[in-house]
Order: structure tokens, then sequence, then C-alpha cells
């Protein structure tokens, strides 16, 4: 069984630098292709019985980097739309949280 606390101990520290999510999101999925034959051979050699820690550690690392890389790109996403733009007229997303702008009629209209 993997734990809560194991899985936040085993997440990477945030890479938030030079972010190109046309270039990291491809490179994610590369790396997680290539546990897909780790996982088979661990699950063909028994490591995913109860009683062999090698499933629950194989578990808890895939779990890690995948909860790492959604944090990451959540950070990222919000960080990034402080520039953005909703509704029509268009109002900025940082004035919207700073107070300085209401959304409700970009977003909703006055009819």
């Amino acid at each position: 069984m993997a734990r809560l606390d194991a899985v936040e101990a085993a997440m990477a520290t945030p890479a938030l630098d030079g972010f190109d999510l046309r270039a990291r999101v491809p490179a994610y999925l590369k790396t997680t292709l290539a546990e897909v034959t780790p996982f088979y051979r661990l699950e063909k050699a028994g490591g995913f019985r109860d009683s062999d820690a090698r499933g629950g550690a194989f578990v808890i690392a895939r779990l890690a980097a995948g909860a790492s890389e959604l944090r990451d790109l959540f950070v990222l996403a919000w960080r990034d739309s402080a520039d953005d733009a909703i509704g029509w007229p268009a109002v900025k997303v940082n004035e919207v949280e700073a107070g300085t702008a209401d959304p409700w009629l970009a977003m909703y209209g006055d009819d």
C-alpha cells in the first residue's frame, strides 16, 4: 500500500525554471514510457505480491513522479495565468485577483 507521507517524501523538488510546455510534456511521457518494461518485469518476478517491498517502492516512485509533475504544471500554469485575460471585454486575471477589476460583466454580460 502506498502511503501519502511516503509519496510526498519521494517527490522531486519543484522544477519551475525554464518552463517550455512543448518540451516538458513529451520528456515526462518519454520518462514514464521507459518504466513500462521494468513494470512488467517486476510484475512477472512477483514484485507486486504483498510481502515484496519492490512493488511498493515502484508504486511510490511512480506516484511521486506523477505528483511532482502535476504540482509543477499547476504552479507554472497559475503563474502564467496572471498575464492572461478572461471574458469580453477582456479583464486581466491579476487585476481580478488584486480587486481592481470586476470580471462579472466580462464573463456574464449585462443582459
